[in-house]
């Protein structure tokens, strides 16, 4: 009996052919994924990593061509804030590759203000008061902070030890502990 598997069979009143089809293989998506990182307002980027999701077949990234480059906008004098971690460079004949961002958390740099110790003599008036600031960065001085610097001594005018403490200032891009002198 003709069957239509065999291509030269004959069924009544029709003759039976095959023709070749195609097969195509299309790539398979593959997500670069930027992976997430932070780092203190003023200092470098930290290296930046990512990971690929997508593979098959057991292959791994050595199959990919090109070099993978990840950037960010973000400089040393950046604000505080969130910048994009954008990841390019490669490629693949047998993937699609997609990139996906990660963020970079640029978050504030500790600044320490200390109140300097001062001295005066019995019956005279306080001196002026200063501060050190340690902490700062790219070149800044106590005038990238908002705010007005303050200080507050502990009330007494015999001989001894008085502790003065600031206040005052703020910022978005740093971080500000206060600490006393005397």
């Amino acid at each position: 009996t003709p069957t239509l598997a065999d291509p030269t069979s004959k069924l009544s009143n029709y003759t039976v052919s095959s023709t070749n089809g195609t097969l195509t293989v299309n790539p398979v998506g593959l997500t670069v994924l930027a992976g997430d990182a932070t780092r203190a307002y003023g200092q470098t980027n930290p290296v930046f990593r990512a990971t690929c999701l997508g593979f098959v077949n057991g292959e791994t990234n050595t199959v990919l061509s090109g070099a993978l480059v990840l950037t960010s906008p973000a400089q040393t004098n950046s604000p505080v804030g969130a910048y994009p971690i954008i990841a390019s460079g490669l490629s693949a004949i047998n993937y699609s590759l997609t990139y996906s961002n990660g963020t970079l958390s640029v978050l504030p740099q500790a600044l320490t203000v200390t109140a300097q110790d001062k001295t005066k003599v019995y019956g005279a008036a306080d001196p002026v008061f200063t501060a050190a600031y340690s902490g700062l960065v790219n070149g800044e001085t106590s005038a990238a902070l908002s705010g007005t610097l303050t200080f507050s001594r502990v009330p007494g005018e015999n001989v001894g030890a008085y502790a003065i403490t600031p206040a005052g200032f703020t910022s978005t891009n740093y971080a500000i502990t206060f600490a006393s002198g005397t």
